[in-house]
């Protein structure tokens, strides 16, 4: 399997057909799927700095987006957040590639010098993504996981060091502890 950037509009459409075909298996009662909303959105994602191609045999198989977030109320620590992954690989095609797509993550962040990656699902699979990174040494926090890079944290803007997680006692927090994806503010690369 390649993990690559996406080199055109065919690509993008092909890349929304797949993601058609995810919600169609994945339906959520009382959220319908607006394909023209779906389509707009998944435009603009595209021209993020990090938006990657799954490539197996020729064939795209898989997308994702991911942005740098400062998810935290009480500090300023970057982390490189995963919005949203597809794929239609299963088994054990399907968790490698969930191991390959966030090794990607750890790889890209490291070379930003962003010290955490931080993941989610909201699909009924979420107990096996959350297993399976979990046996890769990812931490709960709160319904997400996280996993630091080996990059120090920046100085923060009153010049004192951010603290590093206590990835020890990550699985403690809850959810009311942790800023969602919709709190997050959008930071640049």
């Amino acid at each position: 399997m390649i993990i690559r950037k996406l080199k055109n509009g065919s690509e993008l459409k092909q890349c929304f057909n797949l993601s058609m075909e995810f919600f169609e298996q994945y339906k959520m009662e009382g959220f319908p799927v607006d394909q023209r909303f779906a389509y707009s959105n998944l435009s603009q994602m595209s021209q993020f700095k990090y938006f990657r191609l799954l490539e197996e045999e020729g064939k795209i198989v898989g997308w994702y987006a991911a942005e740098v977030v400062v998810p935290l109320l009480y500090n300023n620590t970057r982390m490189l957040q995963l919005l949203i992954y597809h794929t239609t690989l299963k088994g054990r095609k399907g968790i490698n590639a969930l191991l390959d797509v966030h090794d990607d993550l750890l790889e890209f962040a490291k070379e930003k010098r962003i010290p955490y990656v931080l993941t989610n699902s909201v699909l009924p699979n979420k107990a096996t993504f959350g297993r399976v990174l979990k046996s890769d040494g990812w931490c709960e926090f709160g319904s997400s996981w996280v996993k630091e890079t080996g990059v120090r944290p920046r100085q923060a803007a009153s010049g004192r060091r951010n603290r590093s997680l206590d990835t020890e006692g990550m699985g403690q927090l809850n959810a009311s502890q942790t800023a969602s994806p919709v709190d997050s503010g959008m930071v640049e690369l």
